[in-house]
């Protein structure tokens, strides 16, 4: 089961559902400040935490949508 995503690389966009419904996922580790997340790209997946640098899309993503946040 997967714990664990790296998402690398500049002007990612993650879309919808893309990590919906998968329970086990704990941590997506966002390497790049210009990743964008469709609202529902957590969709039904609980206690997940996306670890992204300090002002970038993606801890805005996860604040706004009550998502655990960690800074890398």
């Amino acid at each position: 089961q997967l714990e664990e995503v790296y998402i690398k690389g500049e002007d990612v966009t993650v879309n919808s559902t893309a990590f919906g419904s998968m329970p086990s996922l704990k941590k997506v580790y966002v390497t790049s400040g210009n990743a964008n997340f469709d609202e529902n790209a957590f969709y039904l997946t609980d206690d997940v935490t996306i670890v992204a640098p300090a002002g970038s899309k993606a801890e805005e993503f996860a604040k706004a949508n009550g998502i655990n946040v960690e800074n890398n």
